[in-house]
């Protein structure tokens, strides 16, 4: 019998404590959107006209209670799953993960939130490729930052965890001990730094949408397997709801962070994505367009990009 694929694994045995734990983008604690102001029209309203409970599938995350941002590894499991395994996640990491040098960043205020949140999100993704190296990698800049953030030197045990773990092809229990970190990092900054655990969750699910959307670009022709979910691949990279949570965390920075240039792009960015994943909720009519896709993958590579350099 062929041995189940270390995806098929992790869909068994995380899936059911995912909505307590995503790598990079995951908040328990996560507050509802806020109600625009009087006069505001910040985002337009969505095409999406169907119930909120009709938004609860695998990956739009969005709950009543507030929401709860969807870790990138479902999509790439539910792309895995369209393509039958085609997609050369370990291509696209080399193109897309960065390997940023974090020992000298000393503004903790702004910029190592921002690069974590990248991080993390490369971590995820080499759990996907089962890099022992770049994981190693991943783990070592993240424990580095969060201790730059004053995250207690006992919860940072899940980084040597998860090395010892990849070392050993533990991968399912490596992406839990990563998850678990993780939310000790978020945890520990809902305490009193509001802004910088929103910028960790904001840049995470840019850097994880990156990913899925030159997945996506790659195959956009490709015929789809028969046991795949319904609807076209770009269907996976509809979030409005979450886009516009997300819009939301960037509005409510401190008035000195919304200033800074890189942050009026990475707003400006957010609402050009909405507009773009505001697709039909049907997954047999939502599509977004190949052209639209590559717009995508553009203005999020864009906002990492400047980000990055900003470290240099």
């Amino acid at each position: 019998m062929k041995e189940p694929s270390v995806l098929s694994r992790l869909r068994r045995l995380l899936l059911p404590v995912l909505c307590g734990i995503t790598l990079g983008l995951q908040s328990a604690h996560a507050a509802p959107a806020a109600a625009p102001a009087p006069g505001e029209d910040p985002v337009k309203e969505s095409k999406s006209q169907q119930p909120d409970s009709a938004e609860k599938t695998l990956f739009s995350g969005a709950k009543d209670t507030g929401y709860t941002p969807p870790n990138p590894i479902d999509k790439f499991i539910a792309l895995d799953d369209m393509f039958g395994g085609k997609v050369n996640w370990k291509s696209i990491m080399e193109d897309i993960g960065q390997d940023v040098e974090t020992k000298n960043i000393r503004d903790t205020d702004f910029l190592i939130p921002l690069l974590m949140g990248i991080r993390v999100a490369d971590g995820v993704m080499t759990v996907k490729v089962r890099s022992v190296q770049d994981l190693n990698a991943a783990a070592d800049d993240i424990k580095d930052m969060a201790t730059k953030l004053r995250v207690p030197e006992r919860d940072m045990v899940w980084a040597n965890k998860a090395r010892a773990e990849a070392a050993s092809g533990e991968w399912a229990s490596v992406f839990m001990s990563l998850g678990f970190m993780q939310k000790k990092v978020l945890d520990k900054l809902a305490e009193a730094k509001a802004d910088q655990r929103s910028l960790v969750m904001i840049s995470g699910w840019i850097q994880g949408l990156r990913y899925s959307a030159s997945a996506v670009l790659k195959h956009y022709d490709d015929t789809v397997g028969k046991n795949s979910v319904a609807g076209h691949p770009s269907y996976q990279l509809r979030d409005p709801k979450l886009v516009a949570w997300l819009i939301t965390l960037v509005k409510g920075l401190s008035p000195e962070k919304q200033a800074l240039p890189e942050v009026i792009a990475m707003r400006k960015g957010l609402e050009e994505i909405y507009d773009l994943v505001d697709i039909d909720i049907d997954p047999k009519v939502g599509k977004i367009s190949k052209p639209d896709v590559e717009k995508l993958a553009k203005i999020s590579g864009d906002i990492v990009t400047a980000i990055v350099k900003k470290a240099e």
